[in-house]
Order: structure tokens, then sequence, then C-alpha cells
């Protein structure tokens, strides 16, 4: 009889824990120096950025990121992407977007990609607000030699 206790009490933690990490959203402020760049190899500027957010932890699904991101007082809100990005490892990073729809076109433009580790160490990305002050395919990373899905566009 005990161990048909001691096992459901193990089984009643295991789904609290389940539940807890599955519903419970963990807070995200992180704040990053980043360079940008308008071509390869070549930073420009370094610039203080935040992200701030919640990351939902979904079991057998990817994460969900939800919050904004800061540049030079743009502030511009971000949502991760339901399905896997094919350019990036999905195991290390978060690929996030914002996009405006309301093109007279029927074109969707993205008015920010941010992609960042899941660890929160690397982030890089571009906003529409940086594209207009530092050029058309410009972008930020927060290492000079990190690699990224945008550095084929930069000149």
């Amino acid at each position: 009889m005990k161990k048909i206790i001691a096992g459901s009490a193990i089984i009643c933690i295991l789904i609290i824990i389940g539940v807890s990490y599955t519903f419970i959203p963990r807070k995200i402020n992180e704040e990053y120096n980043v360079y940008i760049f308008s071509k390869k190899d070549m930073p420009m500027k370094e610039v203080p950025i935040t992200l701030k957010g919640k990351l939902y932890k979904r079991i057998m699904q990817n994460d969900i990121f939800i919050g904004t991101i800061e540049v030079e007082g743009e502030i511009v809100e971000i949502k991760s992407s339901e399905g896997d990005h094919s350019d990036l490892d999905n195991n290390k990073y978060y690929y996030t977007y914002n996009t405006d729809n309301s093109s007279s076109k029927g074109m969707t433009k993205h008015e920010a990609s941010v992609v960042f580790s899941k660890d929160f160490d690397e982030i890089y990305g571009y906003t529409s607000g940086l594209r207009e002050k530092y050029g058309e395919m410009s972008i930020f990373k927060s290492n000079t030699e990190l690699k990224t899905i945008y550095d084929k566009y930069l000149d």
C-alpha cells in the first residue's frame, strides 16, 4: 500500500512540474550591446538593444516567445514563428518576427525579424527603423564574428 501511495505521489509531482513548465511563462528582460552592419565585415556602430517578453515552454512543440525589441528608441512587437525555420538550427535559436500586411500590393512586409539563441547569449536581426536609418539591408549582431542567415545579403 505504501508503494502505491509513494508511486501516486511521484506521478502527481511529475504532472505538476509538467503543467508548471508548460503553462507558466518565463519573463525575459535581456540587454545587449549590438553592432550594426550594412556591409559585410564592417560594423558601423555599436548600440544598446533590449529584448523583453515572455517565453512559453511547450512539451513536444516549439516554444513560443511573445515580446518586444527596442533598438535606438524604436520598440517593435515580435512573436516567434510557429514552425521550424529552414535556415536555422531550431534546437539552438528562436526565430521571431513582426509583419505588416497593409501593403497596397498585397505583399507581406516584415517590420522586424529577430533571431536569438535559446540561452540568450546571441541575438541578431533587423527592424524597419534600423533599415530606414542605416540602409536597406542593415542588420544588428551581438558579436562581430557571429554568422547569421542575413550575411548573404550584405554587400
